[in-house]
């Protein structure tokens, strides 16, 4: 088991709570300390972009940072106002990552990928073509969508149903059995979600 994990901050603020949390869970309990990669950088549908990083909300969650266009001085995003870029990150391809950049590349399906990066999810899973195409497609994607920074980003709220039902999967609320179809999923706002491959058996879906 390999588990690689992108975060766009690693460095000495906030934002790297989230990531010493991580090597914690995954790592210190599990005997798993040499088989986590962690890189600092934003995932998204192009590479090499100049990124800000910035908490939503200080007081109560400070871990929960959202990812911008890097900017000088404040801005308002949403119902967030007179935000400051906390630290700025390049951007990568999750299919640049994957199949190039990582120390270890991929030789075998992944069980699952998880994404919850603050209505990037979109643009995340358009800079993974060659991934949902290819027979390392994860068995199970699992990601939050909230339709507000979502389109923040320029994507509509819709288009992250209709890259996972292109490539085959089937689109669930966490725990649940009736699948989304492209007229319920007009309707959600916010959410956690589980992408199913179509083809699973054990996950081992015909190369």
């Amino acid at each position: 088991i390999v588990v690689i994990a992108a975060r766009p901050s690693v460095g000495k603020t906030s934002l790297a709570m989230n990531m010493a949390r991580l090597m914690q869970s995954d790592c210190m309990n599990s005997g798993m300390q040499d088989r986590v990669q962690a890189y600092k950088l934003a995932l998204l549908d192009k590479g090499d972009m100049d990124m800000c990083l910035w908490s939503t909300n200080q007081k109560i969650n400070n871990g929960t940072a959202r990812l911008t266009p890097a900017f000088n001085g404040s801005k308002d995003w949403d119902n967030d106002k007179g935000v400051k870029c906390m630290e700025r990150t390049r951007s990568f391809t999750l299919d640049h990552l994957l199949f190039h950049a990582a120390d270890d590349k991929l030789t075998q399906r992944p069980l699952l990928l998880k994404m919850d990066i603050e209505g990037s999810e979109t643009k995340a899973l358009r800079g993974a073509k060659h991934l949902l195409s290819s027979q390392f497609a994860p068995c199970f994607i699992f990601f939050e969508h909230q339709r507000v920074p979502t389109e923040t980003t320029g994507v509509s709220h819709r288009e992250i149903f209709h890259i996972l039902t292109a490539a085959d999967y089937i689109i669930y609320d966490v725990g649940a059995s009736r699948a989304y179809t492209q007229e319920t999923w007009k309707n959600i706002h916010a959410g956690d979600f589980q992408a199913v491959l179509r083809c699973r058996t054990e996950c081992g879906c015909p190369t």
